[in-house]
């Protein structure tokens, strides 16, 4: 009978290891996104977890209303008064409905390009801000090179196909995390519903992306779809201190596959600290200051997201010896720092305090010193 037992317990304790292995497994299995391209990005370091077809040109339909959005809120004053054109009330697709002659404000125009997609309004706020749509889309255009997005190019500002017309799932990736800097950018595209009430203009709306409602931790960003373009999704989401942005570009089912996305990078990724901005790095000598050496931190902290199973390995490169004197905050050295061999970012190094350089009275205190032994 004790056999039995011995024999049973082996076993349960190897089912144990089994399950316990599948698991783990589990939690690092990269899911199937049929989208022709994507990227999930750790929206804090900028790290891009997954990715496929990251840098094709593809065309973005209305989730280039996030850079519309971008150059407006930079450019524009939120109280301006808008006036609406023959032009925007005519453009074709997704409308927020607003009349020719209106007066509406920007920021009620934003809710309109953002939360129900209205090419109106894209064409309002283009006018507005740049005085006509064509130095507006320039304006883009300029923004999206100073953001890194360089294999973008916009030739309109709500997503309507055309060749001229296009971005990679990583630029818009970046193009987004530069958007959510901007506390009004996120307020809006973290609305649900809302109802717009501007002089004469009155309407409720409802935001496209129904992320928000399925999902607690989704707080935005922008739906889009055309014929050429599919459906398209840009997605964000804060979860345990965790922020991370999905970009999904010409999928079947641009919702499903973006949950996907968001629910990999909750389970297997979380933040880590790689570096402190006040922490002691590293110390080098100093000839001739009034200190022999001086500390080296970290110019800035860096935290990203990390799974378990991936390594961290950071290298330094600094002088062996530096000459006074010395500022503090001066640049002195590199820190780079990779994940499993991949590069993620470098950061300076700079002197945590001033080292003033020696002078003759210092020598001489310092042989005084030497010689009365006080």
């Amino acid at each position: 009978m004790n056999r039995y037992k011995k024999y049973f317990s082996t076993f349960f304790i190897l089912w144990v290891i089994f399950c316990f292995q599948n698991i783990c497994l589990a939690q690092i299995e990269k899911p199937y996104i049929n989208a022709k391209a994507f990227v999930l990005m750790d929206r804090t370091s900028g790290r891009i977890l997954i990715s496929k077809n990251e840098d094709m040109k593809l065309p973005m339909a209305s989730t280039t209303k996030i850079m519309t959005a971008i150059v407006a809120l930079e450019k524009g004053d939120l109280n301006d008064k808008v006036f609406v054109s023959k032009r925007a009330t005519r453009i074709s697709g997704s409308k927020f409905n607003i009349k020719e002659g209106q007066q509406i404000t920007l920021k009620n125009l934003l809710y309109g390009l953002l939360l129900c997609s209205g090419n109106d309004a894209a064409i309002a706020i283009a006018e507005h801000i740049g005085g006509n749509v064509e130095n507006f889309v320039n304006m883009m255009n300029i923004k999206a090179y100073e953001i890194g997005a360089k294999n973008t190019h916009f030739a309109n500002p709500h997503g309507l196909d055309n060749p001229e017309h296009y971005t990679t799932a990583k630029d818009l990736a970046l193009i987004t995390k530069y958007a959510l800097e901007n506390p009004v950018f996120c307020e809006i595209v973290a609305t649900k519903e809302i109802e717009i009430v501007d002089g004469d203009f009155k309407k409720k709306i409802n935001n496209t992306n129904r992320l928000l409602r399925i999902l607690d931790y989704v707080n935005g960003v922008k739906t889009g779809y055309t014929g050429k373009a599919g459906k398209c999704l840009v997605a964000s989401a804060e979860l345990n201190n965790l922020n991370i942005i999905s970009v999904v570009l010409n999928s079947k089912d641009h919702f499903a596959e973006t949950i996907k996305l968001l629910n990999y990078g909750i389970k297997n990724y979380h933040p880590l600290e790689l570096l402190k901005d006040n922490n002691v790095y590293t110390t080098i000598r100093v000839k001739n200051g009034i200190f022999d050496t001086v500390d080296l931190i970290p110019a800035k902290e860096i935290i990203a997201l990390i799974r378990n199973d991936e390594n961290v390995e950071i290298k330094s490169e600094v002088p062996q010896e530096i000459t006074a004197p010395v500022k503090k905050d001066e640049e002195i050295g590199t820190l780079q720092i990779f994940i499993d061999g991949k590069p993620l970012c470098n950061v300076k190094l700079k002197a945590a305090f001033d080292v003033r350089k020696k002078s003759m009275f210092d020598v001489f205190k310092l042989l005084l010193t030497e010689l009365t032994g006080f």
